[in-house]
């Protein structure tokens, strides 16, 4: 894709497959939005962190009511831009500014 220019759907293709292989541990992408800024497309996208599991499986087993809830607990929600240029250049992601 690099030396053509590209389009949002494009832009947004190239940041979550950079994402995916950025974020191991991180699934369940979603677009939250996108924007041409200057020679830059900066994706938003949210996505679903698992945590740690503090219990190991045996008391999984005797409290799994306990072990479900905590492991809902672990996970959280994170949000990130992906800067991607016009020609498709995956340029890197910073933290959302609020």
């Amino acid at each position: 894709m690099h030396g053509k220019s590209m389009d949002f759907e494009q832009a947004a293709d190239v940041a979550i497959n950079n994402a995916k292989k950025l974020l191991p541990r991180a699934k369940d992408f979603s677009l939250e939005g996108i924007m041409l800024v200057g020679s830059n497309y900066e994706v938003s996208l949210s996505y679903l962190i698992e945590g740690e599991d503090p219990l190991d499986r045996s008391t999984q087993d005797s409290a799994p009511g306990l072990g479900a809830l905590l492991k809902i607990m672990g996970r959280r929600r994170e949000e990130k831009v992906f800067i991607v240029s016009n020609t498709g250049e995956f340029k890197g992601f910073r933290n959302i500014r609020k």
